[in-house]
């Protein structure tokens, strides 16, 4: 009769008992003239990763800078023009008149940019009519 020690080593029926993993030696190649045909053949020479540009502007040049530097100096030296309207002993400033038209525009318009103005004077009805962007059209009274 087998011990308690014996009983509790046993395996389950069916199961077989196995041997721990050892590492297996390296087969010499069947052919050995092959195997250093294989080992060149293997061996590929890879090229080198190139580094994609990040999209985005290009850095000026020296001659663009010049350039840059040139226009900003010319709207620096636009002389500063004042002009007037006067009908009937009445008189309105056309920057004023400018400057409302926008603002009465940006009161109902507040995300569109405005590009482009005409403004139409009419001092008979004491009223300027303006054209925004080619598609908004308002007054403003002076």
């Amino acid at each position: 009769m087998p011990t308690r020690k014996e009983k509790n080593s046993q395996l389950p029926r069916g199961a077989k008992k196995t041997r721990r993993a050892v590492p297996m030696k390296k087969k010499s190649p069947v052919y050995p003239e092959l195997a250093e045909v294989v080992e060149a053949a293997s061996v590929v020479p890879v090229e080198p990763v190139k580094e994609r540009k990040k999209p985005g502007r290009k850095p000026m040049t020296e001659e663009q800078k010049a350039e840059a530097r040139a226009a900003r100096e010319a709207k620096k030296s636009v002389a500063m023009v004042t002009a007037y309207v006067q009908f009937m002993g009445s008189e309105a400033v056309v920057n004023d008149l400018v400057e409302a038209a926008k603002a009465d525009f940006k009161a109902s318009h507040k995300r569109t940019k405005v590009e482009s103005l005409r403004l139409y004077i009419k001092p008979e009805e004491y009223t300027a009519y303006y054209v925004i962007n080619d598609s908004f059209a308002g007054q403003v009274s002076m």
